[in-house]
């Protein structure tokens, strides 16, 4: 695996990029399922849980990463700060569409 120019040689660097990179890559299928690319069913009673729950892993994962101080810390902090705005965004568009009165 390469990183900065040459290989990665310590394994507690390797576990940092894993780990951030998984979260990220958690933070894109959450993305996906919710603008429906992988999911078109439009039942957002099955798609919200499983948004929340990979937004909510890709953090766990990334805070994961940064509290056992397991190397890339940039990419773990960046992956970590999109998935918890990415959390909040769609907790306030959830929750604004919850009290919104259809006629």
């Amino acid at each position: 695996m390469l990183s900065y120019g040459g290989p990665v040689k310590s394994t507690q660097t390797k576990t940092g990029i894993t780990l951030g990179l998984s979260s990220l890559l958690f933070l894109g299928l959450a993305a996906l399922i919710f603008f429906e690319f992988l999911r078109p069913f439009h039942d957002s009673n099955i798609d919200k849980p499983i948004v929340l729950w990979a937004l909510g892993l890709g953090a766990l994962l990334s805070s994961l990463a940064l509290g056992l101080r397991k190397g890339a810390i940039v990419l773990n902090a960046i992956a970590l700060l999109l998935n918890v705005i990415a959390l909040t965004i769609l907790g306030l568009v959830l929750w604004s569409l919850s009290h919104m009165k259809l006629m």
